[in-house]
């Protein structure tokens, strides 16, 4: 009997190790993947706050709408538009590729970039969808065909997010958060303010 339980014990302890040595790899290489993606982040946010980032984006936001409708793909558009276009929306497409892989959440990028990014998509939207429809053209077959799906993808998730209030929701949420943080716990182990039962 003695045996069967130093056994299990054992076997115990070993799993324990295993499971204890793969949490704790899968933390190194998060802490690393973090770490490399920190320039990445710092330098996109630098861009998205440059002054000649805030004009591209102005240039856009001021040119006519039926102008825009006209235009056969970003080839067509003025030569000032079309830099504008393609710095604001390539920038947004990055972004959403970052997104995409885990680089940066995208509660952050809805709460600090959300209001710009629909914007230029509305402005955009049609243009774009002419210049896809112009390389889906000119493309080999079977090659793909897609033109900024991941800047689409990004606007999609502030649209299951909420729309024009996503930002404001992101926010409100983390705003609770520091709070209840903050809040010192009660004697029967409850944030104050709340009762156990409580469902919020």
């Amino acid at each position: 009997m003695g045996d069967t339980i130093t056994a299990f014990v054992s076997v115990f302890i070993a799993l324990v190790a295993v499971v204890a040595t793969i949490w704790q790899g899968r933390r190194t290489t998060r802490l690393a993947e973090d770490a490399l993606a920190l320039p990445v982040v710092a330098e996109t946010f630098r861009e998205f706050r440059s002054q000649e980032f805030r004009d591209h984006v102005r240039r856009l936001l001021a040119v006519p709408d039926e102008d825009l409708l006209r235009a056969e793909g970003f080839g067509a558009l003025p030569t000032e538009v079309q830099q504008s276009a393609y710095q604001t929306c390539y920038f947004f497409e990055y972004l959403g590729v970052l997104t995409a892989h885990g680089m940066v959440r995208v509660e952050v990028v809805v709460g600090t970039m959300g209001t710009q990014l629909v914007q230029i998509w509305d402005k955009m939207q049609d243009c774009i969808i002419a210049e896809r429809e112009l390389r889906a053209g000119s493309l080999p077959a079977g090659a793909p065909s897609a033109f900024l799906p991941y800047f689409e993808n990004l606007v999609r998730e502030i649209q299951v997010r909420g729309g024009r209030d996503a930002a404001a929701r992101i926010r409100d949420q983390l705003s609770r958060w520091h709070r209840a943080e903050a809040e010192p716990p009660s004697p029967h182990g409850t944030r104050a303010g709340r009762s156990p039962t409580s469902d919020s």
